[in-house]
């Protein structure tokens, strides 16, 4: 995830031209492109990972989470970090992959209209400050990080609070 700023930057750079506009063709090439890179090597590790628990019948029931690298959403940490803890952020990664075709037309109009991006700092500025109050005055900032309520979850591990650091790499291209 501290890599998702270089990331955002990095993708706008290699893909903005072949996804605006934004058509069916760029988007599957994108899609396939950035799938084939990560996907096989992932898969690779975790069946690894899963192999004793394979010959031995005794894997999670959550595991199909894994292959799908959707333990990421999973609330309990136990589940996102169970079979190869590493392997949550690759649950982040697509889904920022999918976000991204949208992303990148809607910054490069949002570029286009300064007013427009204005507003979009400021309600992004808000959000972090009500967001950051909220976990403060509730007492989650100070949960331990297994505790499924915690600031840790919700703000760190989370995809959707992942956003921000992506689209800021998308902008800085």
């Amino acid at each position: 995830p501290d890599l998702l700023r270089p990331l955002g930057f990095v993708l706008a750079w290699s893909y903005s031209d072949r996804l605006i506009p934004l058509i069916g063709r760029g988007v599957w090439s994108f899609a396939v492109a950035r799938f084939a890179r990560i996907y096989p090597l992932y898969l690779a590790v975790l069946i690894w990972v899963c192999a004793p628990g394979i010959v031995g019948h005794a894997l999670p029931e959550d595991t199909w989470l894994h292959f799908l690298a959707l333990q990421t959403w999973h609330p309990d940490l136990a589940v996102a970090f169970g079979l190869n803890g590493p392997g949550w952020s690759i649950g982040v990664e697509f889904f920022l992959y999918a976000l991204f075709p949208v992303l990148i037309v809607a910054i490069g109009w949002v570029r286009e209209n300064p007013r427009l991006l204005l507003a979009f700092a400021l309600a992004a500025v808000l959000a972090v400050g009500l967001l950051t109050w909220w976990f403060s005055a509730t007492g989650r900032g100070q949960l331990s990080p297994l505790d499924p309520e915690s600031a840790h979850r919700w703000l760190y591990r989370t995809p959707l609070t992942r956003i921000g650091d992506f689209t800021v790499g998308i902008t800085a291209s």
